[in-house]
């Protein structure tokens, strides 16, 4: 409750800063999808408030932005032809994964919601492909259906549904959120769900 109570705080004073003109709204939009979190921290320093909700606050807001730019674009991408671990569209890195058909695996863009094909073999941070470095586990209570994918080269996890054993099309984010015990044992055994926050791809 005490935290709750904290987050609704800091929301309250950022939107103060915003009609204040203390922070530009322009600059922490662009900052806020960037690699660098040092404007941000110093941001939030300065205003009084945590990073992660000032972070939060910033790509939610963005989300439906990505999400709206991401449906007028889907039909230009060639899914043969993009075989890389960021999303095509906006640059994000994925959040989840799915299983489907014949093992195609697919990845869901944390930003914009996108779905692109990727190897079901390597790990879509680091580009590991190295087979013995690559594992997943699952729980016995809740089956294969719901697994997580490990890469022991970066240390850092991917959950991913297999909509064969499910046996019905999955919807990523409620998996996501329906899933967080998941995030909890893959972080206890050390491993880390994001890296650096990802922006607009620089690179093809």
């Amino acid at each position: 409750m005490s935290h709750n109570k904290k987050a609704s705080q800091d929301a309250k004073q950022i939107t103060r800063a915003l009609r204040s003109k203390k922070m530009d709204l322009l600059e922490l939009f662009k900052q806020g999808d960037s690699n660098s979190t040092e404007y941000i921290n110093s941001l939030a320093q300065k205003l009084g408030v945590k990073g992660d909700v000032l972070i939060f606050l910033v790509r939610n807001s963005m989300k439906p932005i990505f999400e709206a730019y991401s449906k007028g674009l889907k039909n230009y991408i060639d899914q043969e032809q993009w075989w890389r671990g960021y999303c095509p569209i906006c640059g994000s890195e994925p959040f989840m994964a799915t299983l489907r058909e014949e093992g195609a695996r697919f990845l869901v863009c944390a930003s914009c919601g996108y779905e692109w094909r990727f190897n079901r073999l390597k790990c879509p941070f680091c580009e590991n492909d190295n087979h013995e470095k690559l594992k997943y586990f699952y729980t016995e209570k809740e089956g294969r259906a719901y697994r997580v994918d490990v890469c022991e080269q970066c240390k850092r996890y991917i959950k991913t549904i297999d909509t064969n054993e499910l046996g019905e099309e999955a919807i990523p984010l409620i998996e996501d959120a329906g899933t967080l015990f998941l995030d909890v044992l893959a972080m206890d055994e050390g491993y880390t769900k994001e890296g650096k926050a990802t922006g607009l791809a620089t690179n093809a």
